[in-house]
């Protein structure tokens, strides 16, 4: 084989692995999109069409527990600013890059307490 036919054959396979692994990953967001969807959608009668819909829409609410706000945004950068006293348990989830426009969520006993995005 010839270095020009090794070069066609490297540019040629490259781009195409490329696509193939897009595809792939392409296809595992859709699953995990439908898998979401579909774990909210089990849980209205628990959770309430209200907080189902917020999350459907990927919205967070104060209230909402750790595992809502994962459905919604799904897993944070960070989790900080932990404390436990014995009347309460309290830490942050930072979703992005401190002081870059990150959005924050603070709980408190298992709930989200305030939010600044």
């Amino acid at each position: 084989m010839t270095d020009e036919q090794l070069v066609g054959l490297v540019c040629g396979v490259i781009p195409a692995i490329i696509i193939v692994i897009a595809v792939i990953l392409a296809i595992n967001a859709v699953i995990n999109e439908r898998r979401r969807k579909e774990l909210i959608r089990n849980n209205v009668s628990l959770w309430g069409q209200d907080v189902c819909d917020a999350l459907l829409a990927k919205r967070v609410r104060i209230g909402m527990t750790p595992e809502m706000v994962m459905l919604a945004w799904g897993k944070p950068s960070k989790i900080d600013e932990k404390e436990t006293t014995a009347k309460s348990e309290k830490y942050r989830y930072v979703y992005g890059r401190p002081r870059k426009g990150a959005n924050y969520i603070w709980f408190k006993n298992g709930v989200v307490s305030k939010l600044k995005t």
